[in-house]
């Protein structure tokens, strides 16, 4: 009988990484779409310094073990100087501790992955793990074209409702796709049908950088599905981070190009040299340059999410207003956990953006009229 697997969530990430395990020879349990009870088996099972993320993803795993897997799939483990490191081991800690007997497949771009694997499946051959690696690639990039697509036009869109429609449309397709010629034709399509979208290319809209914690950038439970939220009041987002960019992030072949050539890491690093001079685990450091390299590119606001407790993100935080101040870009910060209200988390939104909308679009006609922006905290 084939292994069945588990795995988090993870916003919609959940299509591409149930193709990559079926085509590894596991029977795939998607758990279910993350959800209030989800995050209540986090926060009753985790501990209570765990940040959100954390709390998010053990509930999807407990729910993925509850409908039957035998082993459950996480990114990343034993490596870095984020807790991300350690959240394979407290997994197994935890779920075997309140009764939840399963194995660990650690996913990382490292050959101790490609060994983990053939421990559950001995008869996959490294040349069927190399194509399956292929299509699962394609797949990722295709997803974030998906994503990338109906960020950009949903503040144009004349119908609201017509990029979520088209995007919910296209992941299911995806999801079907499995061969790499159709899966080039789709790419096409994707293009070709949000390209028909009717858009009011003359709408006021506002550009806004996404920067933080990983996983708040790409699970929409968490951020209470903050880009429809946004999008459909006139904000174009901007994410500075993928799960594509993730992953070759982890190549060692990657950093040292980072540290040496003009990548755009390499950019985003000098520039939060300045403020902050090494690694300080997470995306801590990427916060701070992406934030600068978004002010550059002509964007007129960042927003920095960040989990109770993630002390990368704190430390970036607490600098958040010097870069703002030093490059003239508003910078809202919004800490993230189990208790935070989603009308409270949308006031604040909005006042963000009207503020800088108000700034842009209402020129002041004296001195005495100037709008100040202030860091919100």
């Amino acid at each position: 009988m084939p292994v069945k697997i588990t795995f988090p969530h993870a916003g919609e990430y959940y299509v591409v990484f149930k193709d990559l395990m079926t085509n590894l020879g596991f029977e795939v349990v998607v758990p279910p779409p993350t959800s209030q009870r989800t995050l209540d088996l986090g926060v009753k099972y985790a501990p209570a310094q765990a940040c959100l993320p954390f709390k998010i993803t053990l509930g999807n795993l407990i729910e993925g073990i509850e409908k039957g897997a035998d082993v459950v799939g996480m990114i990343g483990g034993k490596t870095g100087i984020c807790r991300l490191a350690y959240y394979s081991e407290m997994y197994q800690k935890i779920l075997a501790d309140n009764g939840y007997s399963v194995d660990l497949l650690a996913v990382k771009v490292k050959k101790e992955f490609w060994d983990n694997l053939k421990k559950h499946q001995p008869e996959l051959t490294f040349r069927q793990f190399i194509k399956t690696i292929r299509s699962f690639w394609r797949k990722l990039i295709l997803f974030e074209l998906i994503r990338e697509k109906s960020l950009e036009l949903r503040p144009y869109e004349v119908k609201k409702g017509d990029c979520t429609r088209i995007k919910r449309s296209f992941l299911q397709e995806l999801e079907q796709t499995t061969d790499l010629s159709a899966l080039k034709a789709l790419r096409h399509k994707i293009i070709k049908g949000f390209a028909s979208i009717p858009i009011d290319e003359n709408r006021k809209v506002i550009k806004i950088g996404l920067v933080g914690e990983f996983f708040l950038l790409i699970d929409q439970f968490s951020t209470m599905n903050m880009e429809e939220f946004l999008g459909n009041n006139g904000i174009l987002l901007k994410y500075s981070l993928s799960f594509s960019e993730f992953f070759i992030g982890s190549l060692k072949q990657k950093r040292f190009l980072d540290k040496y050539l003009p990548t755009h890491n390499h950019k985003v690093y000098q520039f939060a040299k300045e403020y902050i001079t090494r690694p300080i685990g997470g995306h801590g450091r990427e916060t701070i340059g992406e934030a600068v390299v978004f002010r550059q590119k002509g964007y007129d606001g960042v927003i920095h999410l960040y989990p109770f407790s993630c002390m990368p993100e704190v430390v970036a935080g607490s600098i958040t207003s010097k870069v703002s101040v030093d490059w003239q870009i508003p910078i809202l910060s919004i800490c993230m956990d189990e208790h935070t209200g989603q009308a409270g988390f949308q006031t604040r939104l909005e006042a963000f953006t009207d503020m800088i909308k108000r700034k842009k679009f209402m020129p002041p006609q004296n001195e005495n009229d100037i709008v100040h922006l202030e860091v919100s905290q």
